[in-house]
């Protein structure tokens, strides 16, 4: 009797436990599995890419930066909502996919290709034409020659991938897309 007993509040505890913790190894490597290990490095490497083809120098991948972007990511999941965050302090692209095939991993070049596949919409002889923003905002902050940093977060909710990218400094100001989005070099 005494180990039932001990085994009740031991589980007691592990699901007190489970239910208040946030950021455990375990519930991030769950909440990932639709995507890459890798993506933070795949998509650093395709924006580079990107980048260099609009004379753009190379983003860095920034910890705190990822952190703020991992937050948001993991919100979208947990809430099964996808939209800007509010107030944010650093630009933000963001890819939502669903898959039916729940061993297939959402891979960083999908979702920077998808942005950068905007320029089809943007008029490099308008550059600051307001229309640019609203048609091809996530291609103008990939190539965003003034930013320097990058974040990524990724999260899942069941087959659906959730990833967030975050720029230091913002892009995608009125008034400098002519110095900041380069022609294709």
């Amino acid at each position: 009797m005494r180990l039932d007993r001990v085994l009740s509040a031991a589980a007691t505890v592990l699901l007190a436990a489970a239910l208040t913790s946030t950021g455990t190894a375990g519930a991030d490597e769950q909440d990932k599995r639709c995507v890459s290990p890798t993506i933070s490095q795949e998509m650093l490497t395709a924006h580079n890419k990107y980048r260099a083809r609009h004379s753009a120098p190379p983003l860095v991948l920034d910890a705190t930066i990822s952190t703020w972007a991992q937050e948001w990511a993991d919100h979208l999941a947990r809430t099964d909502q996808f939209a800007h965050r509010t107030q944010n302090k650093y630009g933000e692209n963001l890819y939502m996919s669903w898959v039916s095939d729940p061993s297939r991993q959402l891979g960083g070049e999908t979702v920077v290709q998808a942005w950068y596949n905007e320029i089809r919409d943007y008029d490099f002889n308008n550059p600051d034409d307001t229309a640019n923003h609203r048609k091809a905002g996530h291609f103008t902050q990939t190539v965003w020659k003034s930013s320097r940093q990058l974040g990524i977060g990724a999260s899942c909710y069941g087959s659906t991938a959730y990833v967030v990218a975050n720029y230091a400094p913002t892009g995608n100001i009125i008034g400098q897309f002519a110095q900041n989005v380069g022609r294709l070099g």
